[in-house]
């Protein structure tokens, strides 16, 4: 009987990388949410429950780009992450400028907040929530960020942690 568990990637790893590797990342995610809940000027003048759906989605997003990282020296994982964390910070900052425009009534600061939010998460114009936020302007700043959040989506990591990495 073979004691082969023919899982060739496990196979070709020598037993303590993979574990050192999976240890590496996890530090990165905790550090990559460090950094997001560290962050005061992300929150705004947003409310707890504005933010809550805001800073769900970028954790959930920096949690995904840290684990990417797999295989990656420190030095390149930390680039990334960089890059990504950048990239996620500002889609929350303009997603919480959407919130404020959206309470504010206005539409021109709305198109522009949410077209910033998009585009910084590399998940388009979100010109379906325009649409939606236009006629309902009953929704609650708690509602608004749940369905920006939403509309984010999973953010393109790959585009994301590239986003930014160009030679200093």
């Amino acid at each position: 009987m073979s004691s082969s568990t023919g899982n060739s990637r496990t196979d070709d790893v020598a037993p303590g990388a993979a574990n050192a590797d999976d240890a590496a990342v996890a530090a990165r995610q905790e550090r990559a949410a460090g950094r997001l809940l560290d962050d005061e000027r992300l929150r705004g003048d947003l409310t707890d429950d504005e933010f809550q759906p805001l800073l769900d989605w970028a954790l959930a997003a920096a949690d995904r780009l840290a684990a990417l990282t797999a295989g990656l020296s420190d030095a390149q994982a930390e680039q990334r992450i960089d890059a990504g964390l950048s990239a996620l910070k500002e889609a929350v900052s303009a997603a919480g400028d959407a919130i404020a425009a959206n309470a504010a009534q206005d539409a021109d600061r709305l198109k522009t907040a949410l077209a910033d939010a998009g585009k910084a998460a590399k998940a388009g114009p979100l010109q379906g929530l325009l649409r939606r936020l236009s006629a309902r302007q009953d929704l609650s700043g708690p509602e608004v960020a749940a369905l920006i959040a939403k509309a984010l989506g999973p953010v393109r990591i790959k585009e994301l942690s590239e986003l930014r990495r160009k030679p200093r």
